[in-house]
C-alpha cells in the first residue's frame, strides 16, 4: 500500500479496524496467562491487565518499547494492602516482525524483532481478525517513511537533551600530527561519514578528496582512535578502488604514509577473505598493493558472516521440536557463532597491535560500514575503561556506529522471523553478542549487565526516541532528527531507567581486559536468543539478592565508617581529659 507523507499526517486511525477488545488472554513464556483489555492505537498495541498480579520479589521486566508504561495502580476502597504493579505491556507496531493468525481462529501470536514472543487469545473471530488487519496495515505505515516513524510524534514528560551524549570525533593523540577536518560538512565529500573527522595534520584537503575518490563510498581512512600508552592509531576506511588494471592513487598512499612516524611498519587488517577479495578487484576494488604502501603491512583476517547467518540462528534456537544434536548442528551450521569468535579474534589482534606493539592499524573490508565497526568499536572496549560504563558506552556508539555511517533504518527495518533482503546481516547485534561475551568473561569491569545491551537491540529495531534512526549524519541532518525527536541516552539519564542497568558487581579496573577467543569460551545469550523458551526467573532473582547484598554491605561499610569516626572522637575527648587530671 502506497503511502505519501505530508506536512499534516494522514490519520492512522482510519486503518484500526478495532480499537479495544475486553476479556483478552495474554500468553507469555513461563508466566500464567493473564485476562485484560487489548487497546489498538495509531503507534501501540498496549495490553493492560484487568486485575493486578501478587506481589512477587522478582520485578518485571523493563519494556523499553515504551517510556514509563508501567503506572503503580491506584487501588480504591480502603483495603490496606499495597500497591503494586499490574501487567501492562506497549509494543509499537514497527516492533512486531510477524503476526500469525488461522483463519477463523481466535488466536494471534506476535513474533517481535526483539525476539519476544506474545500470544492472545481474542474474543470472537471478527475481533481477532481486525486486530490482525490493523497490525499489518499500520507496522508497514509507521516503519516504511522515515517521517512516520514515531519518535517525530512523541513527546516526553522528562527532558530532553541533544542526540549526541558527547563528542562525535575520537580524542586527538598525545604527538600533535592530526588535525579535525570540516571538509566534509556538506557531506559532499563522504555521504555516510560525519561532517567533521580526524586526518594526519601533513595530508592535505586536495587529498583528501583523491583519497576518498579512491576509496568505496567516498570513506577514505579516518582516525577511530589513539592509544595513550604507545601512541599507535587506529584507523579504518573502505577498500581501496584498485580494479583489474591496477589503479593507483599517490594521495591515498601520501595520507597513510602521514600516519607512520617511526621505524615500525602499519598493519592494514583487511576483514575479507583472498577469494573476496579478489572477486571485489574483479568489480573494482581490491587491495593496497604494498608495493605502493611501502610503509604497511597486511593481513588478511575474514569475518564469516553470509547474509542469512542470523536468520538461521534464530530459527534454530526458536525450534523447540529438534533434537539435542539437530540442535547444536544447526546453530553450529548458520555461522553465527563462529562470526562473534572472528569478531573477537581480530579485536584482540587490533588491541595487541595498538597496546602491545605499539603499531598502528587500518582495519577494512569492503564497505567499511560492518564487520569494520565491529572490529574497531570492540577493541576499544578491551582497550578503554571508560567505553566500560554506560555513558561511555554510549559515546562509542554514537561514535563509531551513527556517526560513522551504519546503516541502522534500512538494515534493521527487518527481523529475523520476516528478513529476506540480502542486505539484513545485524552486524551491531553481533558487535553488542561480542561485548556479551566480554561481560561474560570479565563480570565486574563492566557498570552494566545484559539488561543494557537487549534495552539497546530493542531500540534499533523500533523506539519512542529517533537516537536510531536514519541511516547516516546526513539523513538525520535533512530529516532534522536531532532538533524534532527525543534522545535515547536522556532517556537513560533519568535514575529509575538507569538503576536496573547497573551491575552490582562493578568494580572500576583502570586496564586492559583481555578475553579468551577460544571455541570453548564462546557463550551463547541464552537471555536474549532463546527468550522464547529460556526461564531466566531464577537468575533475575539472584541478581536481585545480589543487589541486596551490595546494598547491605555498603550500609555496613558506611556504619563502620561512622563508628571509626565516633571513636576517635571519643579517643580525643579522653586524651583532653586525662590531659585535664
Amino acid at each position: 500500500m502506497a503511502f505519501l507523507f505530508s506536512d499534516s499526517a494522514m490519520e492512522l486511525t482510519d486503518y484500526i479496524k478495532v480499537t479495544r477488545v475486553d476479556k483478552v488472554f495474554l500468553y507469555e513464556s513461563h508466566q500464567p496467562r493473564i485476562e485484560g483489555t487489548l487497546v489498538v492505537s495509531s503507534y501501540n498495541l498496549i495490553f493492560s491487565q484487568l486485575v493486578a498480579p501478587v506481589p512477587s520479589p522478582i520485578t518485571e521486566e523493563h519494556d523499553c518499547l515504551k517510556p514509563n508504561s508501567n503506572e503503580l495502580s491506584k487501588g480504591g476502597g480502603e483495603s490496606s494492602q499495597p500497591l503494586v504493579k499490574p501487567k501492562e505491556i506497549w509494543v509499537l507496531h514497527r516492533m512486531i516482525d510477524v503476526v500469525e493468525h488461522r483463519s477463523n481462529s481466535t488466536m494471534l501470536y506476535l513474533k517481535c524483532k526483539d525476539l519476544r514472543w506474545l500470544k492472545l487469545d481474542i474474543p470472537g473471530v471478527d475481533n481477532c481478525q481486525a486486530v490482525v488487519d490493523s497490525i499489518n496495515v499500520l507496522k508497514k505505515l509507521t516503519g516504511d517513511e522515515v517521517r512516520m516513524c514515531y519518535p517525530f510524534y512523541y513527546r516526553p514528560l522528562f527532558k530532553n537533551h541533544s542526540q549526541s551524549p558527547t563528542r562525535e570525533i575520537p580524542a586527538l593523540p598525545s604527538k600533535g600530527r592530526w588535525r579535525v577536518s570540516n571538509l566534509n560538512k556538506d557531506f559532499l565529500i563522504c555521504q555516510s561519514y560525519p561532517t567533521t573527522v580526524v586526518v594526519p595534520q601533513d595530508t592535505t584537503d586536495e587529498e583528501i578528496i583523491e583519497s576518498s575518490q579512491f576509496r568505496e563510498g567516498g570513506r577514505f581512512p579516518v582516525l577511530a582512535y589513539s592509544s595513550s600508552t604507545t601512541s599507535a592509531v587506529l584507523l579504518r576506511s573502505g577498500q581501496p578502488l584498485v580494479g583489474p588494471a591496477g589503479r593507483r592513487c599517490r594521495a591515498d598512499e601520501n595520507l597513510l604514509s602521514n600516519v607512520i612516524s617511526g621505524d615500525k611498519k602499519g598493519l592494514i587488517i583487511d576483514l575479507r577473505s583472498v577469494k573476496q577479495m579478489e572477486a571485489a578487484r574483479a568489480k573494482g576494488g581490491g587491495i593496497e598493493p604494498e608495493t605502493h604502501y611501502t610503509l604497511w603491512k597486511k593481513i588478511n583476517k575474514r569475518v564469516e558472516l553470509s547474509s542469512d547467518a542470523y536468520v538461521k540462528f534464530i530459527d534454530a534456537c526458536c525450534d523447540e521440536t529438534l533434537s539435542t544434536d539437530k540442535w547444536l548442528s544447526r546453530v553450529e551450521s548458520s555461522g553465527w557463532l563462529s562470526a562473534v569468535k572472528d569478531v573477537m579474534q581480530n579485536a584482540c589482534l587490533t588491541a595487541q597491535c595498538l597496546h602491545v606493539d605499539g603499531v598502528s592499524v587500518l582495519v577494512h573490508g569492503t564497505l567499511g560500514i560492518n564487520s569494520t565497526l565491529a572490529v574497531s568499536s570492540l577493541a576499544q572496549v578491551i582497550l578503554e575503561p571508560r567505553l566500560r560504563t554506560i555513558n561511555g558506552f554510549q559515546e562509542l556508539i554514537e561514535r563509531e556506529w551513527l556517526s560513522a555511517g551504519h546503516p541502522f533504518q534500512s538494515r534493521y527495518a527487518n527481523g529475523p522471523f520476516s528478513s529476506k533482503g540480502k542486505d539484513n546481516a545485524p552486524t551491531f547485534i553481533l558487535f553488542l553478542d561480542c561485548v556479551f561475551q566480554l561481560l561474560y568473561q570479565f563480570p565486574c569491569c563492566f557498570e552494566f549487565t545484559d539488561h543494557f545491551l537487549i534495552l539497546l537491540i530493542s531500540h534499533v529495531y523500533a523506539s519512542s526516541m529517533g537516537t536510531f534512526l536514519c541511516n547516516s549524519s546526513k539523513e538525520r541532518v535533512q530529516f532534522k532528527v536531532n532538533e524534532l525527536t527525543v534522545s535515547l541516552w536522556a532517556f537513560l539519564d533519568q535514575e529509575e531507567e538507569r538503576t536496573p542497568l547497573l551491575n552490582p558487581l562493578y568494580e572500576p579496573l583502570d586496564e586492559v581486559i583481555w578475553p579468551s577467543v577460544a571455541p570453548q569460551s564462546i557463550q551463547l545469550w541464552n537471555a536474549f536468543y532463546l527468550r522464547k523458551t529460556y526461564d531466566n526467573s531464577h537468575e533475575r532473582l539472584a541478581e536481585e539478592t545480589v543487589k541486596q547484598i551490595v546494598e547491605e554491605d555498603r550500609q555496613a561499610t558506611d556504619t563502620v565508617k561512622e563508628l571509626q569516626q565516633e571513636l576517635k572522637r571519643l579517643q580525643r575527648l579522653k586524651d583532653l581529659r586525662d590531659l585535664d587530671l
